[in-house]
């Protein structure tokens, strides 16, 4: 009886949990930072510009183990405030559909040696100019390439001008402390409860260059807590923009 109870819990575990929460079930992220910009000194605007609040927040959908849905919204309080929304899909067409493949050689972001793709698109909006859309489009490739380890690659679109945009291709690398056990594939989809994970990721453009590193923190199955520093530079008008925030993420739908 204990084997049978054993396995029918891993079965459940494997067929309803995916690297991005559970099927049929939606996730919240959600993202608060603020932003102090540096400035040349011959720049007419003065050497320290001013300092802004911005936030992020996305939805996650899982349909199924292969594909999931996400939505979010972004509003960063500029001296021009900017709202911008995209919605996008993450195909996982070599993820193991088989439970075997599920509890076998995985990290968070799925199966070892099976890249996924995250497409999306949207538009972004000033408020000073409430008539005028650009549009966005971007591609990342992602590659879970040990248990401890997932590197990605990515590249983005935007109709936008601006000389502040610095992130038009990009890259990361994301490490974890600690391999879930074998009865618990993506109880939380941010990685093993009560160890910490890392992510590098940084990028640029022909307007400059940013770095970030992420840390999280898996409280419990359904939520983990998390902070970020990043930093960015354009090249002309100079500009030195350093952001400090926390991340909140809640997966209400992962049941053990």
């Amino acid at each position: 009886m204990f084997t049978l109870t054993l396995i029918t819990s891993e079965l459940t575990i494997g067929a309803t949990h995916s690297p991005d929460g559970a099927i049929g079930k939606p996730g919240l992220q959600v993202w608060g930072y603020r932003t102090d910009i540096t400035l040349d000194g011959t720049d007419a605007r003065g050497e320290d510009g001013a300092e802004f609040s911005s936030g992020k927040a996305r939805i996650l959908f899982p349909l199924s183990r292969k594909v999931s849905f996400f939505a979010s919204y972004q509003a960063e309080n500029k001296l021009n405030i900017l709202h911008q929304a995209r919605i996008g899909l993450r195909l996982r067409v070599f993820q193991p559909e088989d439970i075997d493949g599920a509890l076998g050689d995985i990290n968070p972001d799925g199966s070892i040696g099976r890249p996924f793709f995250a497409l999306s698109g949207g538009f972004r909006i000033y408020e000073t100019e409430p008539d005028t859309r650009f549009g966005i489009a971007a591609l990342e490739l992602v590659y879970p390439w040990k248990k401890h380890l997932t590197i990605s690659a990515g590249a983005e679109i935007n109709t936008d001008t601006s000389i502040t945009i610095v992130d038009q291709f990009f890259g990361s690398l994301h490490i974890y402390t600690a391999s879930y056990l074998t009865n618990e594939p993506y109880a939380n989809p941010d990685g093993p409860v009560g160890f910490l994970n890392f992510r590098l990721s940084g990028g640029g453009s022909s307007e400059g260059f940013f770095g970030q590193l992420d840390i999280l923190f898996p409280l419990n199955d359904q939520v983990t807590i998390g902070g970020f520093v990043r930093g960015e530079r354009v090249a002309f008008p100079y500009e030195r923009n350093g952001s400090l925030g926390v991340r909140f993420q809640a997966y209400p739908g992962v049941v053990r």
